[in-house]
């Protein structure tokens, strides 16, 4: 890897060094504010996700003009400026002197983002906005705006992003130990000019894993891996084999490429689930647990066997884990349906009736062979002596 990228991998210092300043202010984060549109906001420079993809901020429409900025819509609308304006706050606390150092405007567009200078683009619902500054696009309700602070001196950081089978995701699902595939495609930060990167593949990619870490100021920010786990070839293809089931998170890194340019880093959560085999076989295992039989009738004992045999019939036929589990549910239904020994006799052991006529009635259906010693005296002294005590 490009040894000037290598210095700037996850400042962890300085990160640390802007998180104690900012748990000095309350952070404009996530939460709803009247008149506020709910803006989801990512922040990444090229190093880590200072503000991890799926950060939700309440943005309100004068955000820019309370730090002293000015939009194209004076707070009556919510501009790009807005968002970025509540990120920095974010990070760095509501002091408006921190905020202004840090976040500088001019002629419509940033002057200075974070100490990148110009070297900043932002893109909105995955779209680059072309030539259209931050202090005139207009955000809606739900958008998503992610900012990038951009590594070459020239902005001509390669924007990337997974592709499978010709479609670009964010997320996807893959079987523990299997190996999958992704394209990394990429384009020029800009987009524009001959010098610009034409949209292709990306080779030379480093696919690494996300480690998600609590910023301590209410979203997390996602450190990246040092070693690739994963490289793209030549048509920008890279096989991926993740072990462990469970959440992860894999970007990309500039790291056997041609050019040596920094990539301006994507997101991509893995869904990592069992082997369909195993997934099965767990099932199954819970199934067979699910109920005890010798808590049951013989009767019910037949017909708990014959849910157990046609909810392990479904399992094994379920095409993905989501089939298996519904298989699961639906034969852990049918086995709640099976009353065991004490619900059938929950009514006879606590009866609506009182003690008395209760057992009667146990002497009239079962005779002597049903009544405790003790239970039988107590029978024959209300029959000799309670007629006497409501005389």
């Amino acid at each position: 890897m490009n040894k000037t990228h290598t210095t700037k991998r996850w400042l962890s210092a300085l990160l640390a060094a802007v998180m104690a300043l900012g748990l000095l202010f309350t952070a404009v984060v996530p939460a709803s504010a009247a008149g506020s549109l709910s803006i989801t906001i990512s922040y990444s420079d090229g190093t880590g996700f200072w503000i991890a993809p799926g950060s939700r901020f309440a943005v309100a429409a004068d955000a820019a003009e309370d730090y002293g900025y000015e939009d194209s819509f004076g707070g009556g609308k919510t501009s790009a400026l807005d968002a970025v304006v509540a990120a920095v706050a974010a990070i760095y606390g509501e002091d408006k002197d921190a905020v202004n150092e840090a976040l500088k405007v001019s002629g419509g567009g940033i002057s200075d983002f974070l100490g990148h200078g110009y070297n900043f683009i932002y893109l909105v619902n995955d779209v680059l906005p072309g030539d259209t500054p931050v202090t005139d696009y207009e955000l809606h309700d739900g958008d998503s705006v992610a900012l990038y602070a951009l590594q070459e001196d020239y902005a001509d950081d390669v924007l990337v992003w997974f592709e499978q089978d010709g479609q670009k995701i964010t997320s996807i699902q893959a079987e523990a130990g299997a190996p999958f595939e992704v394209t990394v495609k990429g384009i020029g930060a800009f987009g524009w000019g001959d010098w610009a990167m034409p949209e292709d593949s990306y080779a030379g990619a480093g696919i690494v894993p996300v480690t998600l870490e609590d910023s301590g100021l209410g979203f997390q920010a996602g450190r990246l891996g040092d070693t690739p786990i994963a490289v793209s070839d030549a048509n920008g293809k890279a096989v991926i084999t993740l072990p462990t089931a469970g959440k992860q998170v894999l970007s990309a890194v500039e790291w056997d490429s041609d050019t040596g340019v920094a990539v301006i880093t994507p997101w991509l959560e893995v869904t990592v689930v069992k082997p369909l085999a195993e997934e099965k076989a767990d099932a199954k295992a819970a199934l067979a647990a699910y109920r005890n039989a010798a808590d049951y009738r013989d009767a019910e004992k037949a017909a708990l066997a014959a849910a157990i045999t046609a909810g392990s019939e479904a399992i094994d036929k379920a095409a993905d884990a989501a089939g298996v589990a519904s298989a699961l549910a639906a034969a852990k239904a049918a086995i709640d349906a099976i009353k065991t020994y004490a619900q059938l006799t929950q009514w006879w052991e606590s009866p609506p009736l009182n003690p008395f006529w209760h057992w009667v009635l146990r002497y009239l259906l079962f005779g002597w062979i049903w009544m405790e010693p003790a239970n039988v005296a107590w029978f024959r002294h209300y029959i000799l002596f309670g007629w006497a005590k409501k005389a």
